[in-house]
């Protein structure tokens, strides 16, 4: 993934290590590493992050069966983040998932917070060709 969204994006982190998540009291030690995959600084300013799963998900289930820890770590993101807006959570595609017109899975946004939001894609990794179409619907408005 981090190869096809660089030939998309001027400026890709992978594995960024720039924040803890809390700091101990006594110790001024941060603890709980956030290390999103791909940090893509955009246009304006802003910024999204991509991370990828390679859990499988499915159109039947509620929220698609993404799991609640995957929502904590986005919702993590989306607050350490400043420059951050969105988070894509992007799952592998088959044949159990719907998709159509481009449009995300699920969309979610921060309560009180409408600039802060978490998207999940599903996304058909074989096909070099229609990967970077999709992610280049999906960083629409990011990367232009």
């Amino acid at each position: 993934m981090a190869y096809l969204i660089r030939r998309l994006a001027p400026h890709v982190v992978v594995k960024d290590r720039s924040y803890k998540l809390l700091v101990k009291d006594s110790t001024d030690r941060g603890v709980f590493q956030l290390e999103p995959d791909l940090l893509i600084s955009g246009i304006h300013g802003q910024s999204m992050i991509i991370d990828t799963k390679w859990k499988m998900i499915d159109s039947s289930y509620n929220r698609h069966g993404v799991k609640r820890e995957d929502f904590y770590q986005m919702y993590a993101y989306l607050t350490r983040y400043e420059r951050v807006g969105t988070v894509i959570l992007l799952y592998p595609h088959h044949d159990r998932v719907n998709w159509a017109n481009g449009e995300p899975l699920e969309s979610w946004y921060v309560e009180g917070r409408q600039d802060k939001r978490v998207l999940v894609y599903s996304i058909n990794y074989e096909d070099e060709r229609l990967a970077l179409l999709k992610l280049q619907l999906i960083m629409k408005g990011i990367v232009e």
